[in-house]
């Protein structure tokens, strides 16, 4: 529930006009709310990806956020 309202209030910012840096493991919860996507690893960007190709590429790109 938590998580949701999280969404939401970053959701009204977006639509107020804001920008927002969102740094998140769960992919599906950044997908649905950032427009561009950034991997890092080890400090270093290693893939930019658009919302559509994050989502195409789940599978790969769960590589980098498992722990």
């Amino acid at each position: 529930m938590i998580v949701q309202r999280i969404g939401d209030i970053i959701e009204e910012l977006r639509a107020d006009g804001l920008s927002v840096l969102l740094v998140e493991q769960n992919l599906k919860f950044a997908t649905r709310l950032a427009d561009r996507h950034y991997v890092f690893v080890d400090g270093e960007i290693v893939e930019e990806l658009s919302r559509a190709d994050a989502v195409a590429r789940r599978d790969d790109l769960l590589k980098y956020l498992s722990v």
